[in-house]
């Protein structure tokens, strides 16, 4: 199990291969948990989504995780249709993950070039995205994403290694909105059934 001390866990998805290795999680700090819902994860992949309710609007959120494997796009093609499902609920999104994507002329601290590093810039270009990471994450590679149509409103930071790869952090540059109560105390409040 996973725990963060004044973090809640909204989803988690392990890895299909029940190695007991990866997979992706998100977590809420508990003011902010009644502000983010899952909507659902991949069939196929370890990649989840989320709606961050916000002042500016609802914002799809996406956590993926892609294996290093040279020349799959399966789950790129994927991606597509699966942002096209949840897309019209959300003023903006934002994908974040380990995507192990390599694009020279994209994603300038990349070791070469690959199909699926294409195949996600070609993605990014149609739907107007763009990668808003711009320092390596993991030694001097840049494998850790935030892909985004939002770029105005949000900040990514390199923070220290967490494991063999740098953290990032993506501020978002509006709030959640206040509620009066939350879910869970209202649900405290009210008579057992």
């Amino acid at each position: 199990s996973i725990s963060l001390p004044g973090y809640f866990l909204v989803s988690r998805l392990d890895h299909r291969d029940d190695s007991g290795w990866g997979g992706v999680a998100a977590f809420a700090r508990n003011n902010m948990a009644d502000s983010v819902t899952l909507l659902g994860h991949s069939d196929n992949f370890e990649r989840s989504w989320l709606l961050l309710h916000s002042d500016f609007g609802p914002i799809l959120l996406c956590n993926f995780y892609r294996p290093p494997c040279q020349g799959e796009v399966g789950s790129i093609d994927s991606l597509e249709e699966e942002l096209n499902m949840f897309q019209n609920q959300a003023v903006g999104t934002i994908i974040v993950g380990d995507l192990n994507v390599h694009n020279v002329r994209w994603l300038r601290f990349s070791s070469h070039n690959s199909a699926e590093g294409f195949a996600l810039q070609k993605l990014c270009a149609e739907i107007g995205m763009t990668q808003s990471v711009d320092k390596p994450t993991r030694d001097k590679h840049l494998l850790d994403l935030v892909v985004t149509d939002i770029d105005s409103v949000i900040k990514t930071e390199i923070l220290p290694k967490i494991a063999d790869h740098n953290a990032v952090l993506v501020r978002l540059q509006f709030a959640a909105p206040t509620f009066v109560a939350s879910s869970r105390e209202l649900k405290k409040k009210l008579p057992p059934e």
